[in-house]
């Protein structure tokens, strides 16, 4: 973890010294050397932002401009310092020494509560991605890497083949490239100057933005007249307390990235209304710059900052203290903000009313009792100040001492903002801090209002920094307790002193308690149901999934060829993203966790060339042990890297086993797969085209004979295979047609899906009967407006409502049939049979007359490709609502219906 906070403090310096210059220059403050120290590293991170769009809207990669930019920005930096001197606007003699010697410590100290996590977590962290909030720890990874080495525009005009050539896990960069994508580009800027790949800085790429927020949040702690110490604890309490963890552990690297900006606005239109904002044209560039920041980095906060900083203006004005130039003042640094923006400010703008109509929509997502639970229920004070950790110890007197202190500081808070809006007396600093949190509040109270439940708590995070200084902002301007005469005001005003103390501690001691908690890999908050799936504690082989044995091993293997057959796809992409941008790395099941399904890899590369390495699990890839295969690494989580001899490739080899429950072995490692209850894919090479027999045993005997339906997937339809088998034997050979190269093949059990079936597979070989593909029928869509059924385990509708249109694909011209039990059904009681008028979009047209239930046959035409067949019922239902409430017309009953053709290669059926 040590290169990690190396690559953390190396950023952090750099960013420092592409700051200091301009805001030396820039900043209006008799103390602007100090002030300037504890930005800088903010706005280096602006000036990188925005420095960034413009180079990305280029289309440069990250990769050609990271070390230019490095120099460029950092010389006229270091330019724009000695300026300052020159030009005298820096005074020593004026620095706060004590003040700034505090805010080191207090730095040092921050730094240290931040990363020790990291470091004292060791396995829990060292596969960050695979710890919380999976999804979009991989999304950010993978717009980084994309930005890192391509043009912006290639990606969205490239296709899906040229994508995939590049990189497994480009299509799913490009869907992120139409959301937000600058704090990715930044992300790469950092890893690439500090040369540590992309996938081992997400983490320590994330702290570096609480870090960064330290200055802005003990600047503006200290501009409430307190002392330098206790702002130093707010500033901890900002960076490493609940509210911080909260959303580190979610991920919102976004999110992260704007604590930062939106502090720093704060403090400059705060300092910029005490010396007028037309007089302090240094800060107004200072404040357009760091809104074009935010609204890049984090757009949805926008409607926050936006009516924060228009209800601080509002009340100045109310009060006097602000005219309409100084207003105007302000809407320039809006403009000069917008105009910064400008080569993606459109996308931006429409990126944002999405975000907007989302969170209005009616259709909100309730992810309230997931993601943010300690906001709604029983103890919704205690979590939203924090302390829903301390719930958790069995003693009901600490809990309602909790509740009570949480109480206390939700008045503190609502009285503190009315204060500063009411009394004139009130500091422009208590004003600005107020005005941010009233909007993050007034936010909540709407969205909660509408039903958005997730998203006022989300909306509610934006403004935390907020919410906590507002409640130590009162501090300095509660009397002193001895200057009272009523023995009650002393007494409320040493309950608010004493309340606000222990909560500060509370904070500060819960970033101590998080290290020692590190190595468990606790979270602190519940992800909902996809996402508890995912997760990887402290004691699963993959929070121990580390590269360094891999890493030896591929030091010198740019330009070979990996295969990926991984039995996780989180798994899989992280090892795409570890190792991708090096190998032409190919992931045998998909490429993104937004589409797998139908961005499955057979579809697009269905006879990739064969691999010089593979990395695969030693559960799902059973025969690994093999000849013409050598285990060269291999590492905790049980995954290896083999590298295949060519004549291992001579033959069909099983990849992959895919499944949701675990893999069963027997002494001889052969799987025993229990099909019924879960979905069962295999990934196979196959040398050629042909027809691949599987050399079955079954166990545990089913109760009844079963059918056993084997497909072979692919994106188009007419590549489609299936074949059944009725199981009624312990041992017995089944078989599916494949192609040369990768297939994907899937298991199912049709019947009784509460009794699995059990069976093991053994060694694969493949027939003579190369032409297997030659002759074929397959049903691939069945319209019924009656719906589709299941009958004892077979495919059953109901013909009476319009039309029932059956699609099929056909290999060949000729004669097919549809065979099936068809019955009258309970719609015409008065007459024995029923009639049905069969067409064809071949012209074809027969009328059908059904005299008794049972088994019949239908024939009827047939050409290559598409065919479509129309079932037409000629009766009229004279029963409109059945005993049972049905009001379905149902006229005649179809079950178990199977097309095939009329020829010797009738056992090419499909249902």
């Amino acid at each position: 973890m040590f290169d990690v906070v190396y690559a953390i403090l190396i950023n952090f310096f750099v960013l420092t010294a592409i700051g200091i210059g301009p805001t030396l220059i820039l900043l209006t403050d008799d103390q602007r050397l100090s002030k300037a120290i504890v930005i800088a590293p903010t706005l280096g991170f602006v000036f990188t932002t925005i420095a960034g769009i413009y180079l990305i809207k280029l289309d440069i990669p990250v990769i050609k401009w990271a070390y230019p930019w490095l120099i460029i920005s950092v010389g006229v930096s270091l330019v724009l310092s000695i300026t300052a001197f020159r030009l005298e606007k820096i005074r020593l003699d004026l620095i706060e020494k004590r003040w700034l010697l505090i805010y080191m410590l207090g730095l040092i100290g921050a730094i240290l509560m931040i990363v020790l996590p990291m470091i004292k977590g060791g396995a829990a962290y060292s596969v960050s991605v695979l710890r919380t909030n999976i999804w979009d720890s991989i999304d950010y990874v993978a717009l980084a890497g994309y930005l890192d080495h391509e043009p912006y525009t290639w990606g969205l005009r490239a296709s899906d083949k040229a994508l995939l050539d590049k990189h497994p896990l480009y299509i799913m960069a490009r869907d992120l490239m139409s959301n937000r994508w600058s704090i990715s580009a930044t992300m790469g800027w950092s890893a690439r100057i500090a040369n540590i790949p992309l996938i081992r800085f997400d983490w320590g790429f994330t702290l570096l933005f609480f870090i960064i927020a330290f200055g802005p949040a003990f600047l503006l702690a200290s501009d409430m007249r307190i002392s330098p110490v206790l702002a130093i604890f707010i500033a901890l309490i900002i960076t490493t307390g609940f509210w911080g963890t909260i959303i580190l552990d979610m991920r919102a690297m976004s999110q992260i990235s704007s604590i930062p900006l939106i502090m720093l606005i704060g403090w400059l239109i705060t300092t910029t209304a005490k010396n007028k904002p037309f007089m302090v044209k240094g800060n107004i560039l200072l404040l357009s710059v760091t809104l074009a920041a935010l609204f890049i980095s984090y757009a949805e906060i926008i409607p926050m900052a936006a009516m924060g900083i228009g209800v601080f203006c509002g009340v100045l004005y109310l009060r006097n203290y602000l005219t309409v130039s100084g207003i105007i003042g302000y809407l320039l640094a809006v403009v000069l903000g917008i105009i910064f923006l400008l080569p993606d400010f459109y996308h931006l703008k429409d990126f944002l009313f999405a975000q907007v109509n989302s969170a209005n929509s009616q259709n909100l997502k309730d992810w309230e009792t997931d993601w943010f639970p300690f906001l709604f229920n029983k103890d919704a004070w205690v979590g939203a100040w924090g302390m829903s950790f301390l719930m958790s110890t069995k003693s009901i007197l600490s809990h309602y001492l909790i509740k009570a202190l949480s109480i206390l500081l939700t008045f503190i808070m609502l009285y503190s903002i009315s204060f500063s809006f009411t009394k004139k007396q009130a500091p422009i600093t208590n004003l600005s801090i107020s005005s941010f949190a009233f909007a993050a509040l007034a936010q909540f109270v709407y969205l909660l209002s509408i039903g958005g439940r997730w998203q006022a708590a989300k909306g509610l995070s934006y403004g935390y920094p907020f919410l906590i200084l507002t409640v130590v902002s009162i501090w300095p301007y509660l009397a002193d307790v001895t200057k009272h005469k009523w023995y009650r005001e002393r007494l409320l005003i040493s309950i608010i002193k004493f309340g606000v103390l222990i909560w500060i501690a509370i904070q500060c001691l819960f970033g101590v308690y998080h290290i020692f908690e590190a190595p468990s890999g606790k979270i602190y908050f519940n992800p909902d149901e996809p996402y508890k799936k995912l997760q990887r504690s402290p004691q699963s082989d993959y929070s121990k999934l580390e590269m360094a044995s891999f890493s030896s091993v591929l030091s010198q293997t740019h330009h070979k060829t990996m295969w990926l057959a991984v039995p996780d796809i989180w798994v899989a992409e992280y090892l795409a993203l570890f190792f991708g941008w090096d190998l032409k790395l190919i992931n045998l099941y998909g490429m993104s966790h937004f589409d797998l399904q139908s961005r499955a890899i057979f579809s697009n590369l269905s006879n990739p060339p064969l691999p010089d390495y593979m990395i695969v699990d030693k559960q799902s890839w059973w025969n690994y042990q093999k000849t013409a295969i050598s285990v060269i690494a291999e590492n905790a989580a049980g995954l290896l890297l083999l590298k295949p001899e060519p004549i291992f490739w001579q033959k069909p080899v099983l990849l992959r086993i895919n499944r949701t429950d675990k893999i069963e072995h027997d002494t001889q490692r052969v799987p025993r797969l229990r099909l019924g209850k879960y979905q069962t894919l295999m990934s196979l090479y196959s040398p050629r085209n042909g027809e691949l027999i599987f050399h079955v045993d079954f166990f545990e005997n089913p109760i009844m004979p079963r059918k056993l339906l084997i497909t072979r997937n692919s994106k188009k339809m007419s590549d489609i295979y299936e074949r059944y088998f009725l199981v009624e034997t312990n041992t017995t050979k089944v078989s599916i047609g494949v192609k040369k190269g990768l297939n994907q093949i899937e298991l199912k059990v049709l019947g009784n899906e509460k009794s699995p079936l059990v069976l093991g597979l053994k060694e694969l070989e493949v027939s003579e009967k190369t032409e297997s593909f030659a002759k074929l029928i397959m049903v691939y869509k069945i319209q019924n407006h009656n719906g589709l059924e299941t009958v004892e385990g077979e495919p059953f509708f109901w013909i009476g409502k319009g039309d029932t249109e059956i699609r099929l694909l056909s290999s060949i011209h000729g004669t097919a049939e549809i065979s099936a039990e068809f019955f009258g059904g309970p719609s015409l009681p008065e007459k024995p049979y029923r009639r049905l008028l069969v067409l064809t979009d071949r012209d074809y047209e027969s009328e059908i007359v059904i005299l008794k239930n049972g088994h019949l046959a239908i024939p009827f035409p047939v050409r290559k490709g598409e065919n479509r067949i129309i079932l037409r019922p000629l009766d009229k239902p004279t029963v409109d609502v059945h005993p049972n409430g049905d009001t379905r017309p149902l006229l005649v009953g179809v079950k178990g219906m199977v097309v095939k053709l009329n020829n010797s290669m009738n056992d090419n059926n499909s249902n």
